[in-house]
Parts: structure tokens; sequence; C-alpha cells
């Protein structure tokens, strides 16, 4: 059995019905509605934090639930989820350089990572979010595995090339206000345990290979 502990957002029964494809036994529970126990009672063999409208430290038992299982079974985070698995281990989280909602990026991923496995180096994710992990105040124990790539500034000003002065100034501008979000991470990973979490959202239509990332992570349970 999974456990997916639900953020309250209008996500999470997305991301249940994309895994419940590959893995159907998953037991879905609110994070202020559990505890620690409860959910051992249950004898997970991973465990899955859904995206949320808040922050980390609002996700009701999030945190802890991480800190606990992170020893003993897979787990995956997405969105708010990744952002609590850093926080988890001592990480910061704050506003990101460039609110993206409802919106797709190029990233580039570590095709060494198990959670990548099998996949291209670069491609198309969605993304809702507007806050962000602080690389600078990463721990040392997770490790990068996804970046938004700088490809993405390439891809969106090559059809703004304008003779015209003032074209050429609103694609200065774009390619600044783009750069600002270039190097965003978008996947982290722990060097020591399969805890894996995701700033995009594998279960949109707009990241066209979140099947595999699941079946990738669902892998991990074995």
């Amino acid at each position: 059995m999974l456990v997916l502990i639900d953020n309250y957002d209008s996500f999470s029964y997305n991301l249940y019905q994309q895994i419940a494809q590959f893995y159907p036994q998953i037991q879905v529970v609110r994070n202020d509605e559990c505890t620690i126990p409860q959910i051992a009672k249950l004898k997970p063999k991973g465990l899955i934090i859904s995206p949320g409208p808040k922050a980390p430290k609002d996700a009701g038992i999030c945190i802890e639930a991480i800190f606990h299982f992170a020893p003993q079974i897979p787990i995956l985070g997405v969105c708010l989820g990744h952002q609590a698995i850093c926080e988890s281990f001592g990480g910061k989280v704050s506003y990101a350089p460039k609110i993206m909602h409802g919106k797709s990026s190029l990233i580039e991923a570590s095709q060494d990572s198990p959670l990548f496995d099998s996949m291209p180096r670069f491609f198309e994710v969605a993304r809702y979010h507007s806050l962000a992990i602080i690389e600078d105040e990463l721990p040392s124990c997770l490790e990068i595995i996804a970046r938004v790539s700088s490809k993405n500034i390439s891809k969106s000003t090559n059809h703004t090339k304008s003779t015209k002065s003032t074209k050429l100034a609103k694609s200065r501008e774009q390619h600044l206000q783009e750069n600002i979000d270039e190097n965003t991470i978008m996947a982290i990973a722990h060097k020591q345990y399969k805890t894996f979490g995701v700033q995009f959202h594998p279960e949109s239509i707009l990241t066209p290979l979140g099947n595999q990332i699941i079946k990738n992570f669902l892998a991990q349970i074995g």
C-alpha cells in the first residue's frame, strides 16, 4: 500500500488517479487528520506528499512524516511536497524568482538519478508555484537532480528578433525576465534515502513524461 498525504489541493486526486494506474493500493489521508502512528499502522511501502496551496510549515504532518519515514520507505513529494522535503532536512524555501502558475518550462534532469531513468536529459514540465527552494540553504544531505533549463531563454527570444528598436527592447526585457528563472531547482533527491521531490506536476497534461516519472518512483518500492 501507498499512503498519499493530501494537502487540501485540487491536484491531489489527479495525482492519485495517475499513480493508481500503476499501483492501485493507495490510501489518502489529510495532512491534519492523521498521526505518525496511524500512518505507520497502515504499513505503507511508499509515501506521496501532494501539492498544496500553502508553505511547508502550514502543511500539517508532512514535515514530521517525511523526517520519520524517509529512512524506512521511498517518498515522493510534489510541489509543496517537494518543498516540505527540503525543509524537513533543514533547508529553506522562499518566494520563487518568477511566479509560475499553469505554465510549462523546459527542465534539465540528471540522467544518473533513478527518478529520471530512461528519460531524456531535457523535457517539458508543468509548473504551479510561487515558492522555491533556496539553493544556498540546501542541506548537504540533499542533491539537485533537475533545474530549469537555460534553453528556455533561447526558445523564448529566438522568435522575437527584429531590427526595430522597440521590438529589440522588448526582446531584451523578455530575456531578462526569463533569465531570472534560469536554474531554479526543479527536483531534489536525498543522498542516502529513496526520497525525491519534484517542484513540477507530473500529473499534468503539460508534463508529457509524467507517467514515466511515476513509474520510476514506483520502481524504487520493489
